[in-house]
């Protein structure tokens, strides 16, 4: 009797030990999905382990030097594509660009199809004439000079119908210089570190103040989020005023 007992009081014990053995399997309410990226378009960039970059000139300057610390800190391969002010829209939408660096943003402002990061230089524009010259700035007529693929190339044509572009703002300067043109629309700090600006042979007509920044896909704002925290590092390190000076002679760096 004691041993059929025993076994009785095993059983339940016995029982109870394999049950806990067990995991309890979910029913199909309790599966959840795995977590969504928290930047999922980035993540798709990321993937490629390439970043495509839109450039209005792939000559050195300003920006592609700062693309290049951009790049050192993202720590994926970065290709510079050459994409003019007029064909970046188009790039972005269709995916040969991921980003386009160097517009102001007015133009960007006027379409709802884009996403922007924060400004990363805030800097001036002069349209400027000869000190002698008693023209007054005229859309339709006057004509202007500007500096082939720049941002005052990019205000001037959103403001004057002829546009004359060179390759570089010392062009643009003796064009006006020899009366090849009515106006010149330069950046103001490269023009205050020139010789020209203590001539006197020149006049401001007036001034834009504009920042530069860099134009996603509509929707991308994870893509944007990221790339401002890349460069927010670049600033951080000193590599982005380090590279302003060099270029404007001053540190122009958005903070």
């Amino acid at each position: 009797m004691k041993k059929i007992l025993c076994i009785l009081c095993i059983i339940p014990v016995l029982l109870c030990l394999g049950a806990c053995g067990k995991k309890a399997q979910p029913t199909s309410g309790d599966i959840k999905p795995k977590t969504a990226s928290v930047s999922p378009n980035w993540q798709k960039i990321a993937e490629k382990n390439e970043v495509k970059i839109g450039v209005p000139s792939l000559e050195n300057n300003f920006d592609n030097e700062l693309i290049d610390e951009f790049a050192r800190e993202l720590n994926i391969p970065v290709t510079k594509i050459l994409t003019k002010n007029t064909d970046f829209k188009t790039a972005i939408s269709d995916g040969s660009i991921d980003m386009y660096w160097g517009l102001y943003p007015k133009e960007a402002k006027d379409s709802i199809d884009y996403t922007l990061s924060t400004p990363y230089l805030t800097t001036t524009a002069l349209l400027l004439k000869n000190a002698s010259s008693v023209l007054t700035a005229d859309k339709e007529t006057s004509v202007v000079g500007a500096v082939k693929n720049s941002p005052e190339e990019i205000i001037a044509s959103d403001k004057f119908a002829n546009v004359k572009t060179y390759n570089s703002e010392s062009e643009v300067l003796e064009a006006l210089k020899a009366g090849s043109i009515d106006f010149a629309s330069v950046n103001n700090s490269t023009y205050e570190k020139s010789k020209y600006a203590e001539s006197g042979q020149f006049s401001e007509e007036n001034s834009s103040m504009y920042n530069l920044v860099i134009v996603f896909k509509n929707g991308y704002t994870d893509v944007a989020t990221e790339a401002d925290k890349v460069l927010a590092k670049v600033k951080a390190s000193g590599k982005a005023s380090e590279v302003c000076e060099k270029w404007y002679g001053k540190d122009l760096i958005s903070k």
